[in-house]
């Protein structure tokens, strides 16, 4: 009997020992799959905050190439527009020599002038303006302008204070600012002028 009894303590102690040792076994189990699953959930949110910050960065990348676009094209509307603007002013310019030229052909062939003369034939100062200058605004060449001008003046035999006078008076908008800085003494000579 003591041996049975002994017998069914040494199994009931040796089931406790299996039942708790499960029970370590168990606990050790899910605590490796929590932390496996912790890992597992930790570097899915790692690749996502990654991934979150590459979309970032290409957003931003293609931000700043549409900005530099913006910019380029820009600077090319500017360029077309001042190459317009130059065109304009060019094909002006020409017009103005054209008609100079057109001008000069009609007093040749009226008789007005001789290429053969030894000095040009021009009006007597008393009869009369021959040729008026048109207002310069400071849009157009300067210097086409300037040549029109000397043409003009030559044509109505104007003295240099005569010119000094008419150019003050043609002068408009930012070509006029210039006279600001003048005294009136200087507004007469035509030299200090231009």
């Amino acid at each position: 009997e003591k041996l049975k009894q002994h017998q069914y303590e040494a199994v009931v102690n040796l089931e406790e020992k299996l039942k708790h040792h499960q029970e370590d076994l168990e606990q050790k189990l899910k605590r490796h799959q929590d932390e496996a699953v912790a890992d597992l959930k930790s570097g899915q949110e790692l690749v996502m905050t990654r991934l979150e910050e590459q979309k970032q960065a290409v957003s931003q990348a293609l931000e700043d190439q549409d900005q530099r676009i913006s910019a380029i094209e820009t600077q090319v509307v500017t360029v077309v527009t001042s190459q317009k603007d130059f065109e304009e002013q060019l094909h002006q310019a020409k017009d103005q020599v054209k008609e100079m030229i057109r001008e000069e052909l009609r007093e040749l062939s009226a008789g007005e002038r001789s290429l053969t003369a030894a000095a040009p034939a021009f009006p007597d100062r008393h009869s009369g303006v021959v040729a008026k200058p048109y207002p310069y605004n400071g849009k157009t060449s300067w210097d086409i302008y300037y040549m029109q001008f000397e043409n003009i003046a030559r044509m109505n035999n104007w003295s240099n204070e005569e010119k000094a006078c008419v150019l003050t008076s043609m002068l408009r908008d930012s070509a006029a600012a210039i006279l600001e800085n003048l005294c009136s003494s200087d507004l007469r000579d035509y030299d200090k002028i231009t």
